[in-house]
């Protein structure tokens, strides 16, 4: 009796221990961008400030846009394209050259340099 209690408690610890490390591991997929130019929240003009995390996902890569006051949008970039990745709005692509593209979702508009979208 005392062994099986024993090797139930090893088994719990090391599927904790498996959740953990799978924890880092998502962590550690997780990646923060530098400050580029957006207009969200009402803003008409660009400013500084939104950042980027990526995200690795099974088709593709999850971007996560946060803007100086914590609001977010995230976009799914798979295939060479972009999509909102949740939300009822759609994003859209309403300008791009050889250095960024520039997307809209909803009343926000981020200017993405391509480097990011790698």
């Amino acid at each position: 009796m005392k062994r099986a209690a024993v090797l139930a408690a090893t088994l719990l610890a090391s599927a904790c221990g498996g959740a953990a490390s799978g924890n880092q591991q998502a962590a550690a997929a997780t990646e923060a961008s530098p400050a580029f130019e957006c207009a969200v929240d009402g803003a008409s003009d660009y400013g500084t400030g939104c950042t980027l995390e990526r995200s690795a996902a099974a088709d593709g890569m999850i971007l996560t846009l946060r803007s100086p006051t914590g609001s977010f949008r995230r976009l799914r970039v798979a295939r060479g394209r972009i999509a909102a990745a949740d939300g009822a709005e759609p994003a859209r692509i309403i300008a791009e050259d050889s250095n960024r593209v520039e997307v809209a979702v909803g009343g926000d508009r981020y200017r993405l340099p391509r480097q990011m979208l790698r």
